[in-house]
């Protein structure tokens, strides 16, 4: 009899972990990593990376919208930054999520759609394309909790709490220009992963810098930064359990656990060009950011 009630039990958890709405969480604790390639032949193809944050709060027509903005960008292998903006706005009552496109309040997440039904979509190759919703199903990610996937013809894919799979704000398609998002992460109470496309398990390091968190300011600063030489961290009289620099492709480039002092200095001379992610490791928490070696 204990067997048939915990089985009963565990059923009603699926499946309300199966049903239950999630939004997408278009506040300042989440930021995603987005990356973009162009093929831009004859001239060299170029790959960036970049976050997306929600910045503020913005009025439209007696609306709240959010304003959203892609930061600390860079590329390869230009190095220029990529920046992108763009207003917000989402009603949980009818599932959607709206953006301001050319001057037109315009749907771009619809949450109740139902295989077999159409939706008009932002894409790189015209302000809205036409696609049909092919299949509709749950997928669990790596904040414990199933959420529902909708897969649409000609490449996107839209999940509930955390947008489409081929860009948060407009979608790339898989051709000379492509987007994709790596990963949406929650900053506090600490770095927690919720989608990463590597999978469950994995998660990426958010190009965020430190300053963007006013709690995580009072504690740690980096600099100069750019650098090409020395790389200062002051950790404001706690002193670090570790120190860990990884590169883009997330091999560790540098690792201490012989900090002594709140404030280190790190030889950087011998870097290769390019952007840095570095993990100070304060005891009770981690924090991440990053810097650029000239």
């Amino acid at each position: 009899m204990k067997n048939i009630f915990l089985l009963i039990f565990l059923t009603a958890i699926s499946l309300t972990s199966t049903a239950q709405y999630r939004k997408i969480p278009l506040d300042t604790n989440h930021v995603w990593q987005e990356s973009y390639f162009a093929w831009l032949q004859p001239q060299p193809s170029v790959t960036c990376t970049y976050d997306i944050r929600i910045i503020k709060d913005s009025i439209v027509n007696s609306q709240t919208f959010k304003f959203v903005k892609s930061v600390n960008g860079f590329c390869s292998p230009n190095g220029n930054a990529y920046y992108e903006t763009a207003l917000l706005r989402q009603d949980t009552v009818r599932k959607i999520v709206t953006r301001i496109i050319n001057n037109q309040e315009k749907i771009l997440y619809n949450f109740n759609k139902n295989v077999g039904d159409t939706a008009m979509l932002p894409t790189l190759y015209g302000p809205m394309s036409t696609f049909t919703l092919q299949t509709k199903d749950s997928i669990l990610l790596s904040d414990g909790f199933y959420h529902k996937r909708f897969t649409f013809n000609s490449y996107p894919t839209i999940i509930e709490g955390v947008g489409s799979t081929s860009g948060l704000l407009i979608f790339g398609m898989p051709f000379e220009i492509m987007r994709s998002i790596k990963c949406l992460t929650k900053i506090n109470p600490s770095l927690s992963t919720i989608y990463s496309s590597g999978g469950i398990g994995t998660s990426c390091l958010i190009l965020t810098n430190i300053s963007f968190d006013t709690e995580h300011k009072k504690n740690i600063s980096i600099f100069p930064n750019p650098t090409s030489d020395n790389l200062n961290i002051k950790t404001e009289s706690i002193i670090p359990k570790s120190i860990e620099i990884k590169n883009v492709l997330g091999q560790t480039i540098f690792f201490t656990n012989n900090v002594l002092q709140d404030i280190t200095t790190i030889n950087i001379k011998d870097f290769s060009q390019g952007v840095y992610f570095i993990t100070v490791d304060l005891a009770d928490k981690n924090i991440t950011g990053h810097f650029i070696k000239n």
